[in-house]
């Protein structure tokens, strides 16, 4: 089995404006922006949306998302800080804490592998910004370019003059 075909089992999540594509380890704005999240912040947050408006204890959490190391509870406060940061952006609150025990993820989540047609659009775009000289140095390097291509004229002109007329004689 390839893992081509492993990774169209992931879901694709979408709640708010966001889409959390499983697979391709990334968050989106409905826009198509990606947002840039680390690593154990995007295991974190796909854990909260693969359990909507459940309470996640900070322990089975940290046994999710660091499993095979001894980490600080103080690293899923700074995960679940970033999360937040990146996700309250327009106000909505998606993750609740619940005092001394865990985390809710606050959201109505869509598994779009159900059943769901999904379209996309990517487009690229590019803005490409030319300066432009002007004043005294902007004159003096045009005059300069034209007297390098007038030389290289006059250079030209004069060796075919005397190849091609002076020298057969």
């Amino acid at each position: 089995v390839g893992s081509a075909m492993m990774e169209s089992d992931k879901p694709i999540y979408e709640f708010g404006e966001f889409r959390l594509d499983v697979g391709e380890k990334q968050l989106q704005r409905s826009s198509g922006e990606v947002i840039t999240i680390p690593p154990k912040a995007f295991e974190l947050l796909v854990i909260l949306v693969e359990n909507p408006q459940h309470l996640l204890e900070k322990s089975e959490l940290m046994d999710k998302v660091w499993a095979d190391s001894f980490v600080e509870e103080g690293n899923l406060k700074i995960h679940v800080h970033t999360l937040r940061k990146v996700l309250n952006e327009n106000g909505v609150e998606y993750i609740e804490t619940i005092p001394r025990r865990g985390y809710r993820f606050n959201a109505q989540v869509r598994d779009l592998r159900d059943g769901e047609l999904l379209v996309e659009k990517i487009t690229e775009s590019r803005l490409v910004i030319e300066q432009t000289r002007s004043g005294p140095e902007a004159g003096s390097r045009r005059r300069a370019a034209i007297a390098a291509v007038s030389t290289v004229l006059v250079l030209a002109t004069g060796a075919l003059f005397y190849f091609g007329v002076i020298r057969p004689r």
